[in-house]
């Protein structure tokens, strides 16, 4: 193939010889350069026919490959023509030539004339390439461009600008050669966010991204990144929060031109969600974390160290922390989540403690010293017997740093709950030292001297027979020696046996002959809070299998008042999930279940429904699906239409009915299939029962139609149930001032109306609880016992009550929001 082209070729190129030779003697018509042409074109067409079609392309690639080789400009030229000419008449394709041409190695700016001639060709038959071939072409364009340097001679701009033709050209929407999309696609590929075009095709370029801003902002969100979610305890999120887990960016679609903002690590967000409680499944959501998977999260392991220091900030400013405040809250949240997200791996322990030695250095941040230590002695409890002592020795160098004390600490006064943070350092070296024994390891830490009276103190106390619960000595003992079964044994037993009773004394409960054991008054919260994880887990492990134990004997007494609720308390302590409400569904409940303890297992689901708004969805629906199946049909097997059948069962032994008038006030959902939605209606106004606000919420928005024109309806149910709670809820837990004010007391004949001030300074306490304002506009409450997981959903939720509650419509209160948004 080669050589046949290089005849049909090097014929035309003597012929351009001879004249460059002789030049001035031989002028060239215009009729004499297109008789070559069509010479050129005809030997290469017979030849071009009888060549196979898997050799057409290095066909082509030799030809320019030939082109690129001569150094006469004429012969070049006149090889272009040829080209040129070969694609009109339809003998070599457009895209192949195209293709070959910017390609070729020999393509370089600073060879003009080939430049030039290159680029106005495929200016001429790019009409002919179908839009795939146009975008693969153009990224090659623009790499070719982006070998131009930032500064070249004058000389040569204008030789270059046939570059910037085709460019624009292929841009060109009304030209149709490629799809604009792909087009943006290309560019963004190549100058990405923050790189700025080159300087040939900046305007160009810069004014065809520009006409894509509008089309970036449909598909994104106005003010993404200003915007905060409310964390909810059903862990649902929506793909708005998605972040990339290596960079925290957001994972937008395509290559659009996005606000700038939109290309910036979130960290605030993750932040944000970090900070709240119950939004560890909401940030493995936004992160994609699979606890099945073990991957370190790095970027999630630094918010976390942050997060830590900023605690160590928070408090450097409080004088007191066992008072229920903005820190000690903080706190108790950190450990919880700093405990799940290493354990299933997220982060790892030692790469944080490091990294927390590395910020707090030369910080002067001592204050909070005993509350860090508290956090991590959580996991290293829990966790040492497993790990290797090395992955924990890095909180030694932490120690170095926090307790510079030459002398040694005094004992803190053991009758207040904070003295267990005071002997976490302690705590934490025991079980260092205990690891260190057991692995015959030369790792072996001497006890500090500032910590010499409190190691003493434990020492002491362990050797006392008689332990009280009038103090928080034996917190300190179990905290200090979970790892050391001999010493742990008898503090444990306190506990265990402070809740059991000692099976002598009986007390009658209300119902016809329900007897129980004596003890009545369950572990306090402080103390719970004061037990390190591993303790928590051995206590809440003793008591479910204390209460296997009584199922399994078929026992008429009834559980220990005392056990069951300090059972239900145990039970909101997230991070000892798997022997918490994880095994309470998937070991307790099965075993009382099939030892027919009917009244046991009655205990343990009121237990259960009393904690469902908090217990995450996935066990939720297990109970629901498995043991209330099992319940029902005595079978492991779930058959499609069982829940249907039993409810159409109790229907017809138990008819009920509602007035016509009474039903059509139900939402449009409870009207359709009226029989089994009356059994869920009933459960659910039961359901709402302990939870008022969400009762409210729920009344308002659902029976918003029927309502809308019964102002003082809604004043009388708002006040009813809100006015209800005035003696055990702290002042302004809900409703506005302004709205007790006035709303609250409005005549009938002459309602209230809110002017703009009321509305700002509303959803300001709304802004305010979510950008975490100290103090808060709602007071401290421990979020664990509360309706809601946080403040944010209380704030929401109590804030929507509000503004359904109002008499005024729900347009005007509409446009009224529109209004404060706009303003601000």
């Amino acid at each position: 193939m080669e050589s046949q082209l290089q005849s049909i070729f090097e014929e035309v190129v003597k012929t351009e010889i001879i004249e460059e030779a002789f030049a001035g003697m031989f002028m060239d018509t215009p009729d004499d350069e297109r008789t070559k042409l069509l010479s050129c074109l005809g030997a290469f067409r017979q030849f071009w026919s009888d060549l196979p079609q898997d050799s057409h392309e290095q066909c082509v690639q030799w030809i320019v490959r030939f082109i690129h080789g001569q150094h006469s400009p004429k012969r070049i030229s006149f090889l272009y023509d040829c080209l040129a000419m070969a694609v009109e008449t339809a003998v070599l394709p457009p895209k192949m030539v195209c293709e070959a041409l910017v390609n070729s190695d020999a393509l370089e700016w600073e060879k003009t004339q080939l430049w030039v001639l290159t680029f106005k060709l495929v200016l001429k038959i790019i009409g002919g390439v179908d839009y795939k071939g146009v975008r693969d072409l153009l990224k090659v364009i623009l790499e070719k461009i982006h070998t131009i340097p930032n500064t070249v001679s004058s000389a040569v701009v204008q030789q270059l600008l046939a570059a910037r033709e085709v460019v624009a050209y292929i841009l060109d929407r009304n030209a149709c050669l490629l799809p604009a999309y792909l087009a943006v696609t290309e560019i963004r590929k190549l100058y990405p966010e923050g790189k700025l075009p080159h300087w040939l095709l900046a305007n160009l370029v810069s004014d065809f991204m520009d006409s894509f801003r509008p089309t970036a902002r449909i598909n994104s969100i106005c003010g993404r990144c200003s915007l905060l979610p409310v964390v909810n305890n059903s862990g649902a999120i929506c793909n708005s929060w998605k972040l990339d887990p290596l960079t925290l960016c957001f994972p937008l679609k395509g290559h659009l031109p996005y606000d700038k903002d939109l290309f910036e690590p979130q960290t605030a967000l993750l932040r944000y969600v970090l900070e709240q409680p119950y939004s560890r499944d909401m940030v493995c959501n936004m992160l994609g974390l699979n606890k099945a998977h073990k991957q370190r999260c790095p970027v999630l392991e630094d918010q976390l160290v942050d997060l830590v220091v900023y605690a160590m900030e928070r408090s450097e400013t409080e004088e007191k922390f066992d008072d229920g405040g903005t820190s000690q809250l903080l706190w108790q949240h950190l450990s919880s989540q700093l405990i799940f997200f290493v354990l299933f791996q997220f982060a790892s322990f030692p790469h944080m403690v490091l990294s927390l030695h590395q910020k707090l250095a030369g910080r002067g941040l001592i204050k909070g010293r005993d509350h860090l230590m508290w956090v991590l002695l959580q996991f290293i409890s829990g966790s040492i017997q497993k790990n290797a002592l090395a992955d924990f020795l890095p909180v030694m160098k932490l120690f170095d740093l926090l307790y510079p004390e030459k002398e040694c600490i005094p004992v803190p006064d053991i009758t207040k709950p904070q003295s267990t943070h005071s002997f976490a350092m302690t705590c934490i070296w025991i079980h260092l030292n205990r690891k260190a024994q057991n692995d015959n390891s030369k790792l072996q830490i001497p006890i500090p001297h500032s910590l010499k009276l409190h190691h003493e103190f434990l020492q002491q106390s362990l050797r006392s027979k008689s332990l009280q619960m009038n103090d928080y000595k034996i917190a300190l003992l179990c905290n200090a020696y979970s790892t050391n079964s001999e010493c742990f044994t008898l503090p444990m037993g306190v506990l265990v046996e402070t809740i059991y009773g000692n099976g002598n004394v009986k007390i009658s409960l209300p119902g016809t002959n329900c007897i129980a054991s004596g003890s009545t008054t369950p572990l306090p919260m402080n103390l719970l809070d004061s037990l390190t994880v591993h303790a928590k887990m051995s206590l809440i492990h003793s008591i479910a299998t204390r209460v296997i134990k009584l199922a399994h004997t078929k026992s008429s007494q009834a559980l220990a008042p005392a056990l069951v609720e300090t059972y239900s308390r145990l039970l909101v302590y997230m991070e000892i999930e798997s022997l918490g409400i994880k095994g309470f569904i998937s070991q307790l409940l099965p075993t009382v279940f099939k030892s027919h303890s009917w009244g046991i297992l009655h205990t343990l689901l009121e237990m259960f429904s009393y904690r469902m708004h908090h217990i995450q969805p996935h066990y939720r629906v297990q109970l629901l699906t498995t043991h209330v199946t099992d319940f029902f049909t005595g079978s492991d097997s779930i058959q499609g239409t069982w829940c249907k059948d039993i409810l159409q069962t109790i229907i017809n032994f138990t008819p009920h009915n509602w007035a016509l008038h009474t039903l059509s006030c139900f939402p449009a959902p409870l009207q359709v299939e009226y029989p089994i939605n009356f059994v869920f209606l009933v459960v659910n106004l039961i359901f709402f029962v302990d939870r008022p606000v969400t009762y409210l919420y729920n009344t308002l928005h659902y029976y918003e139609v029927h309502l809308r024109d019964r102002t003082n309806l809604k004043r009388k149910l708002v006040h009813s149930i809100i006015g209800s709670l005035k003696d055990n809820r702290p002042q302004g837990w809900c409703l506005s001032e302004t709205y007790l004010k006035y709303g609250m007391n409005a005549r009938e004949d002459n309602p209230w109306i809110p002017d703009d001030t009321y509305y700002c300074k509303l959803i300001g306490r709304l802004v305010d609880t979510m950008a975490g304002k100290s103090p808060g506009p709602f007071p401290n409450c421990d979020w664990r016992f509360n309706e809601f997981p946080n403040p944010a959903a209380h704030a929401l939720h109590v804030t929507c009550v509000e503004l359904m509650a109002l008499a005024v419509p729900g347009k005007d209160v509409g446009n009224a929001l529109l209004n404060v948004v706009l303003k601000r």
